[in-house]
């Protein structure tokens, strides 16, 4: 398979043309003729990853987030995504990025989160714009079916849960050929009128290259008369963000457990509790303070995304709990979906799942126990400051008993005052660190969890690369054989 067979299963989930316009989506490395050795899966493309790319003979990496955002000027190597770029480029590996294509697909991003969450009776939370077109065509009575049918192959006609959706009017067309014309009805230089059936249908955007390409290879006339126009019409499958309900309500306290177990997540920033059951549900992976108004629009009990400001927390204006759950662990499964989605339809080479999560996740685990030994290092400190504090009192006690006027021993009991003042920061301190020592224990606890899981994933499917590269070996090997056989076969009746 080529690149661009390959991209073509990719679009087949996630059509580029609803890309936002900022996003930088699409091949943005390499050539669509490329033949493809194998394919790695990542949500961003870091020179690790193009390393791991070499390593496991895979010359396309399919990306959610895209290396290249702003246009690069130069290639020097100076930033690491020029450096990454650069590499990719040396070792013919091609990058692609599928970023906002998959947040508004209909089975992307958001539908993987629901699919977590278990909820049901899914809708789009902000549909696209502009996504919907109609074309208008005129055809001879006769014709008119042929031509209706390759429509309805290529994709025209399909309207929520139904297909093959038209309108059709019939009526009297007419036309005069010049010099220059081949007309396959009437003759040139003559008006002719002809009984003709007007079709109308419409289309999802990504499809209208396809659909025209249908009519013109199966419309009998020299020159077609068509219409085609972008409707206001929104597209109930396509748009950012879903809303989905929960098969019961349930309270906000355990709406926010199953939260923090369903994507791993140690803390869960969310707006101010209401005391009211969560029913319905709002997700947007990402980035989504942009969408609150729409959540709150839906009259949902709890919206989820990740990146809030400290500002956008008011939005929420106790109409429903906002629940931010970090931009990684929102899009986390983004990567499942890509693979599954390659591995169902590409079968003759290796789909490959990128380590790159595993080191990360390891990286955040060493930082999780030095920050540990930190805090258990301020906690042996705080506790001499005690000690220390305590001796002093004990001090400054026995030092009152000898004192001769009232000002030395005031003194003395400002003194003692200020120690015991030391001792409860020092408490207060450590029961602050106890606290942040309970809280990272259960995400390093998570975490080792989570790398166990990735890390057997991982096994299998390396495991799985290594058969079919050893079967491929095999298959070479039995070629070459076959080869020298015919080549000596040749040199002896020569």
């Amino acid at each position: 398979m080529t690149v661009k067979e390959v991209l073509s299963v990719l679009e087949a989930l996630a059509p580029l043309s609803y890309s936002e316009d900022f996003d930088n989506t699409g091949l943005l490395v390499g050539d669509y003729n490329t033949q493809v050795k194998g394919i790695l899966v990542t949500l961003d493309t870091l020179e690790t990853v193009v390393d791991e790319a070499i390593e496991n003979h895979c010359n396309l990496i399919v990306s959610f987030h895209p290396i290249i955002f702003k246009g690069l000027k130069k290639l020097t190597g100076k930033s690491y995504v020029e450096r990454t770029v650069l590499k990719a480029i040396k070792h013919d590996i091609a990058i692609f990025s599928i970023h906002t294509a998959l947040d508004n697909a209909w089975n992307g991003v958001n539908a993987m989160i629901c699919e977590k969450l278990n909820l049901n009776n899914r809708k789009i939370l902000i549909p696209q714009e502009g996504t919907i077109k109609k074309l208008i065509t005129f055809v001879p009575n006769k014709d008119a079916e042929k031509l209706r049918d390759s429509l309805f192959k290529a994709g025209a006609g399909a309207i929520g849960n139904y297909d093959n959706c038209s309108f059709n009017i019939k009526g009297i067309g007419s036309f005069n050929g010049n010099e220059n014309s081949n007309p396959t009805k009437g003759k040139k230089g003559e008006t002719h009128f002809e009984e003709e059936t007007q079709i109308g249908v419409t289309f999802s955007k990504h499809l209208e290259g396809k659909v025209l390409h249908a009519l013109f290879e199966n419309h009998p006339y020299e020159e077609v008369a068509y219409e085609v126009t972008t409707l206001e019409n929104t597209h109930q499958h396509i748009g950012m963000g879903m809303v989905g309900e929960l098969m019961e309500a349930i309270s906000e306290e355990a709406f926010l457990a199953h939260l923090k177990k369903t994507f791993k997540t140690g803390v869960i920033r969310h707006s101010k509790l209401l005391g009211k059951p969560i029913k319905k549900v709002a997700v947007l992976g990402g980035s989504g303070s942009f969408a609150i108004s729409a959540a709150k629009s839906k009259q949902v009990d709890a919206f989820v995304t990740s990146d809030l400001k400290y500002h956008d927390f008011f939005q929420a204006e106790n109409q429903l709990i906002l629940a931010d759950i970090g931009h990684y662990e929102s899009e986390q499964y983004t990567k499942e979906l890509l693979v599954a989605h390659l591995s169902k339809k590409i079968t003759n080479f290796a789909v490959v799942l990128s380590k790159d999560e595993v080191a990360g996740m390891n990286t955040r685990l060493e930082k999780l126990t030095n920050d540990l030994e930190s805090i258990e290092e301020s906690i042996k400190e705080k506790k001499n400051l005690i000690e220390e504090a305590k001796s002093l009192i004990k001090k400054y006690t026995t030092q009152q008993d000898k004192v001769r006027n009232n000002r030395e021993y005031n003194s003395l009991s400002k003194e003692v005052e200020y120690q015991e003042l030391e001792i409860q920061l020092a408490e207060k301190h450590i029961k602050e660190f106890k606290a942040q020592i309970e809280q990272k224990s259960a995400v390093i606890e998570e975490t080792k969890e989570r790398l166990a899981e990735r890390e057997n994933h991982l096994k299998h499917k390396q495991g799985e690369l290594d058969e079919i590269l050893a079967e491929t070996e095999k298959e070479e090997q039995a070629l070459l054989k076959e080869s020298e056989k015919c080549r000596s076969q040749k040199n002896y009746y020569r």
